[in-house]
């Protein structure tokens, strides 16, 4: 009798010691493992999704463009910048002005020319003109620079250049600028007699004298 106390006894102590194995290798068990799946983002997509946040302003932008100033060779220039229109005039201002075609001009005389050009940064200007003398009258060409204030200051040059000047001088003086202004005073005499004046700047008429016709217009 007692040794089967003695082996139950046994048993319920290897019992017992089973069970605190088991819970102890739960409790030591190394835990499960959460993988976290991280994509890989290339270059490549952040610069798409940048451009799709932030469109280019660029694209809707117009581009201005400075106005072109076009150089013009003094020997190259036309005589008269724009159409000479008589009959424009004197519907305007001198309706008594008698019309006439260009092939009715017999003579035709520059009394002066200022032209205005920049080169090198600078503004410089040349006028041509009619200068009185005892012998009569000969064409001078004078040089001026402007200064900061934009007052012109004169150039003097030699009189070779100065007295009745060539194209081909006035071309070397303005070699290399580019014209930003022209005006001019010119006189015209007719076939029929008449004579007249007029002046213009940029191709726009600013004056006409007609004695003949009594028309004095301008502006």
């Amino acid at each position: 009798m007692k040794n089967k106390k003695y082996i139950l006894f046994a048993v319920l102590v290897l019992l017992s010691i089973g069970k605190l194995l088991q819970e102890r290798q739960k409790t030591l068990a190394p835990k499960k493992e959460t993988k976290v799946m991280v994509k890989e983002v290339k270059t490549e997509d952040i610069q798409e999704v940048q451009e799709d946040e932030e469109p280019d302003e660029t694209e809707n932008t117009a581009t201005i463009k400075e106005p072109e100033v076009k150089q013009v060779a003094y020997s190259e220039r036309p005589v008269q910048r724009v159409k000479f229109d008589p009959n424009h005039l004197a519907e305007e201002a001198c309706p008594q002005l008698k019309p006439f075609e260009k092939e009715d001009i017999q003579e035709e005389e520059e009394l002066a020319t200022n032209i205005h050009f920049v080169k090198e940064g600078y503004v410089y200007r040349l006028r041509i003109f009619i200068e009185d003398s005892a012998n009569g009258g000969y064409r001078k060409l004078t040089y001026y620079k402007e200064d900061q204030e934009g007052f012109p200051q004169q150039i003097q040059i030699p009189s070779e250049d100065s007295v009745n000047p060539s194209d081909e001088i006035i071309d070397r003086y303005m070699a290399g600028g580019k014209i930003v202004s022209e005006s001019a005073d010119r006189r015209i005499k007719l076939k029929d007699g008449r004579v007249m004046t007029y002046s213009e700047v940029d191709g726009r008429y600013i004056k006409l004298t007609s004695e003949q016709d009594k028309c004095n217009f301008e502006l």
